[in-house]
């Protein structure tokens, strides 16, 4: 068996191997097709497994700037508001403003969403923003109450391309 010497291409590739294995041949081939053919690879680096993994950690490090950065944009403020009253003459009650939470009225609401209430005796309840752009009013489908009522707020320090 030591002087058994085998010959073989690896598929897709054009030079002849010289191996003492004979079985060699087939454990290679089997590899390369686990691995799979480059020019199939999604990425735009096909010459090698390394370059798309490259290009691919590119990709991933700039969608972590923009994350980032975008992170620093978003003010993410949760407030609670208690004893809340509604009426048929009046059915919009004011909760807030940007003055009373902090924020400068240069910022801009992307969201207002209701996390939590309880004792809510005024139908739906809906949150809408005032026609001065900074105050925060609930409104109720008819009149009644809100015992409590808690919302989450999203700010954004600018308004480009998310």
């Amino acid at each position: 068996m030591a002087n058994d010497v085998s010959y073989f291409k690896v598929s897709g590739d054009s030079t002849t191997y010289q191996f003492n294995d004979p079985d060699a041949e087939t454990a290679i081939n089997a590899n390369a097709s686990a691995i799979g053919t480059l020019s199939n690879l999604t990425t735009s680096a096909k010459g090698s497994l390394v370059a798309a993994i490259n290009e691919v950690d590119a990709h991933a490090d700039t969608n972590a700037s923009a994350i980032s950065s975008l992170n620093s944009n978003l003010n993410r403020l949760f407030r609670t508001y208690s004893n809340l009253t509604v009426t048929d003459t009046n059915p919009y009650a004011l909760i807030d403003s940007y003055a009373s939470m902090g924020i400068d009225s240069s910022k801009y609401l992307l969201s207002m969403n209701i996390r939590g209430w309880s004792g809510v005796s005024c139908g739906g309840i809906s949150l809408v923003k005032g026609s001065n752009g900074t105050d925060i009013y609930v409104m109720g489908s008819k009149a009644g109450s809100i015992a409590s009522l808690t919302v989450e707020y999203f700010f954004a320090n600018t308004v480009g391309s998310f």
